[in-house]
């Protein structure tokens, strides 16, 4: 028995080194080394991926950063121009000069008012701009606050859109508050920047109070304004500032992971949310490595 067994190795060891049997286990072999270098490769290539979706999203923000700066300081500048020429003429007077010298923004897009210390409107580029804004929450926090203050947005009747005011309070020669000048304008304005084909069609911009409301956000062809975004989420977000990689997260009103940048804004009250899909950026190397 001992003998016939030690008799059939040789014939198993000579049957393993048989042409098929070791040409089929080297191709095996080479087929699963194949295999593995193509997942690391793949694994890598999400890799490359995740740090590029990162580094492009600080891109973005520093775009729309500097858009939103550059806006708000636009309308900040025409309110205080407005502001100081109402030392020397009356409201109307004082925006109709304004007009005549090119020195407000165009009226297709902005509408420009001057309130009294009561909440009425008594000048407005507006054709029939009346009535009274004193129950308005931009009004009351102008009064109290006597900086810039940018409203929370209101809806449009009949239009499905939102409007965003800027005021900046007045003071009358004995300093008393004696009203607002304000710049009202389509939320959209706030969020023109979105460009989908960096974006997809699941990125987010928006622009946020410190209150936490969003004065406006937009997701591919999607405009919304008002509710708020998660506290905790915010403050997550501003801790982690512009580090390095940039944090996924979900976001609560639609339920996206996104590499999210927020950023505070000096010298304005608010912060722009930026933010681009995980799924949309990773959707090819991902498809790539579920192929194999």
């Amino acid at each position: 028995m001992k003998a016939a067994a030690e008799a059939g190795r040789p014939r198993r060891l000579h049957r393993l080194t048989d042409p098929p049997v070791l040409f089929s286990a080297v191709g095996l072999l080479m087929l699963a080394l194949l295999w593995l270098f193509t997942v690391n490769s793949i694994d890598r290539e999400l890799e490359v991926a995740r740090r590029a979706t990162g580094e492009l999203v600080h891109d973005v923000a520093d775009t729309y950063e500097a858009q939103i700066v550059r806006a708000l300081r636009e309308i900040e500048q025409t309110l205080r121009l407005v502001r100081f020429q109402l030392k020397s003429m009356p409201a109307a007077a004082a925006l109709d000069a304004l007009g005549e010298r090119s020195l407000l923004p165009p009226s297709l897009l902005f509408t420009t008012q001057v309130v009294d210390a009561a909440g009425s409107v008594v000048a407005s580029t507006a054709p029939d701009a009346t009535g009274s804004v004193a129950g308005r929450e931009v009004f009351r926090r102008a009064r109290e606050t006597g900086d810039l203050v940018l409203g929370t947005p209101r809806p449009v009747a009949g239009t499905g859109q939102w409007q965003v005011t800027l005021a900046l309070p007045v003071a009358g020669e004995d300093a008393a508050f004696a009203g607002i000048v304000a710049v009202t304008t389509d939320a959209d304005y706030f969020v023109s920047g979105y460009d989908a084909r960096t974006m997809g069609e699941a990125g987010v911009l928006g622009l946020v109070g410190t209150d936490g409301v969003f004065r406006a956000r937009r997701s591919g062809e999607t405009v919304s304004a008002g509710g708020g975004i998660d506290p905790d989420l915010l403050e997550q977000a501003r801790a982690a500032g512009d580090t390095e990689p940039v944090p996924v997260r979900t976001t609560p009103w639609d339920g996206v992971r996104r590499y999210l940048v927020v950023r505070e804004l000096f010298r304005f009250p608010v912060a722009i949310v930026v933010g681009l899909s995980e799924a949309e950026r990773l959707a090819p190397a991902r498809a790539q490595r579920e192929g194999y």
